[in-house]
């Protein structure tokens, strides 16, 4: 059974101003063209002793009145405040790669899937609750497999879907994740297996 995590919502408050020779008026644009309605950015939190979390995020209004914007106000610094959402409703942990007989790791408090890469035939993986399933001949294409149920072993390749490669699935579904806090053995032969671990909030990992 797959699993899906809601929204999650936020405000940010912020103190812009002039520093390091970037003036408040370069500071304002690349935080507006960076963090953008329409494509996600990617929120990042490093932690010294654990790593890093990261989070895409689109921005859900306007920070500022157009007579605030530094064009029109000359101050030394700018108080902005805007909403951004996460669609994918949590943060994720740095990604892993296996090879072969692997043991996988999932560091977060929610389950994950790996993806799998691979190019040619004669790949396979090997997981709990399913066995052996011998991945389709890519015709030397790379390809990328999403084992998370939700994505009906969706099927990719350069990002976009590939019909026949998912044809060539025959409905095999990966129906157990790795657990929460938990290792599970897995084999990815003559593929990758790459999980990232999710992490429902980024105070608690």
């Amino acid at each position: 059974m797959s699993w899906k995590a809601g929204q999650m919502e936020a405000s940010w408050s912020l103190r812009l101003h002039s520093e390091g020779g970037v003036d408040l008026r370069e500071s304002f644009y690349m935080l507006i063209r960076g963090v953008t309605p329409l494509v996600a950015s990617t929120l990042r939190v490093t932690h010294p002793g654990r790593g890093t979390l990261t989070c895409p995020i689109v921005r859900t209004s306007e920070p500022v009145d157009p007579e605030q914007a530094p064009d029109s106000v000359r101050m030394p610094w700018l108080d902005i405040d805007f909403d951004v959402t996460s669609y994918q409703g949590c943060w994720h942990g740095e990604t892993i790669t296996h090879r072969g007989v692997s043991t996988l790791s999932n560091t977060g408090d929610l389950d994950s899937w790996p993806v799998v890469e691979w190019s040619g035939a004669g790949a396979s993986v090997t997981a709990p609750g399913i066995g052996k399933v011998i991945l389709p001949d890519t015709g030397g294409r790379t390809a990328v497999l999403e084992t998370d149920p939700a994505f009906a072993s969706r099927v990719t390749v350069d990002g976009v879907d590939a019909p026949d490669l998912w044809r060539g699935m025959r409905g095999r579904l990966f129906p157990l994740p790795v657990s929460a806090h938990s290792t599970t053995r897995w084999t990815f032969d003559g593929c990758v297996g790459r999980l990232t671990s999710r992490h429902s909030h980024m105070w608690r990992w």
